[in-house]
């Protein structure tokens, strides 16, 4: 199977369509195995550059999907002009609702104390037919290990075949890639502020405000005290380093690789 990556210093991040990105999960539950997806905009991708270990739990990942607009222009100005913007709370809302008809099942991790509950009742409702597996909020604190081995037999004892992360970059991914040999689930995916938009904590922007990549404006304007230091400091300096690799510097280079694996 070929696998065609965006790289950015050395950051990978799939090409691909939101279709496509569609099918990739639902082969991950016909294939038998346990497979997790990551999460990438301009903030990951700067996190991972400046952290060794970050970037390798990105790049290991089984999907890499286009959170930020930023990524598919990239894709398309590098001759993939059907690169398409995958977002987390689009992906994990269409894969609800295709599993009200084929009856695949969905725990949510993370997320402030009760917003797993509002998550399921809200997509519960949204999707008359919607099977929900558990929640559970863990505390804002490392858990010990008796408690985190309890939450892994919850999850598998749940027998979901969706677990859904929500406890924002990059903690989620850290959390992923710890327990993905741990549990029986075939898709796990940290979807970060999905939580938060699909339970009606948060409101986000307009589509036609994502569609041109202004969303971060929206949220800036909303949520200020959430998401000023993150965009602050990480647009200017993802533009920046964006510009030295366009023109080859080679310490931030940016390139696509296609990469054959097996299914």
């Amino acid at each position: 199977m070929k696998k065609r990556y965006l790289e950015v210093f050395g950051v990978r991040t799939n090409i691909l369509t939101f279709d496509e990105a569609v099918e990739i999960l639902e082969s991950f539950l016909r294939s038998g195995k346990t497979h997790y997806i990551n999460v990438n905009a301009v903030s990951e991708i700067i996190m991972a550059y400046k952290n060794e270990k970050f970037k390798n739990v990105i790049n290991n990942a089984d999907l890499i999907i286009p959170d930020g607009m930023p990524l598919v222009w990239l894709s398309r100005l590098l001759g993939y002009k059907l690169a398409q913007r995958v977002t987390g709370p689009d992906l994990m809302l269409t894969i609800c609702a295709r599993s009200a008809i084929t009856g695949h099942s969905h725990f949510f991790y993370g997320g402030k104390e009760d917003v797993p509950e509002l998550l399921a009742q809200r997509l519960s409702q949204q999707f008359p037919g919607l099977r929900i597996a558990g929640g559970y909020s863990p505390p804002f604190r490392p858990l010990k290990k008796e408690e985190d081995d309890a939450v892994v037999d919850m999850i598998n004892s749940s027998h979901a075949d969706f677990l859904w992360v929500g406890l924002g970059a990059p903690k989620q991914n850290f959390w992923v890639a710890n327990h993905v040999d741990k549990l029986n689930v075939s898709v796990i995916a940290g979807v970060g502020a999905a939580f938060d938009y699909h339970s009606g904590e948060m409101r986000r922007a307009p589509k036609w405000l994502q569609n041109i990549g202004l969303e971060w404006i929206f949220r800036l304007t909303h949520y200020p005290g959430s998401v000023w230091k993150k965009y602050a400091k990480n647009l200017p300096k993802f533009v920046i380093l964006c510009s030295l690799g366009l023109i080859g510097i080679s310490r931030y280079k940016i390139a696509v690789k296609e990469i054959y694996e097996e299914k």
